[in-house]
């Protein structure tokens, strides 16, 4: 059975509205394909995102900042997606905003989470059981 889920975070972060923006896309760049910025607006402080957890589960999050002064911001985080998994929905978004405190507080860079060179390439694997193929995708 699914079920629509709403979810919401109001934050008050003591950052700037442009570090918290550059951290979202901090937050982002180093994920490997985990987190994807679908869509920004510079003019109403806005990000869309869809974030990855699990087999196949990908929450979209809608993300405002609103500054409240030159070193606070607002976060406001929203969500409504269909799902079976609400437990995990809520796991996701709270490793994504563990992920942009590390990056606002610098434990979280770009270079760091994908460094140059290694093995960086997805392994796609195709099996078939019976006349079912399943995809498994491997990095």
């Amino acid at each position: 059975m699914s079920i629509a889920l709403e979810i919401k975070r109001d934050i008050s972060l003591n950052f700037p509205i442009d570090e918290v923006k550059k951290a979202i896309k901090t937050v982002s760049n180093s994920s490997k394909g985990k987190v994807m910025l679908k869509n920004e607006n510079d003019v109403m402080n806005t990000f869309s995102l869809h974030v990855m957890g699990g087999m196949l589960v990908f929450v979209p999050m809608n993300i405002q900042l609103k500054k409240i002064s030159d070193n606070e911001t607002n976060l406001l985080l929203n969500t409504t997606k269909s799902t079976n998994t609400p437990n995990q929905s809520n796991e996701i978004i709270d490793k994504f905003l563990d992920n942009l405190s590390k990056a606002l507080t610098g434990e979280l860079k770009e270079t760091e989470a994908n460094p140059k060179g290694g093995c960086a390439g997805i392994f796609l694997a195709l099996i078939t059981i019976g006349g079912l193929t399943i995809y498994y995708t491997f990095s």
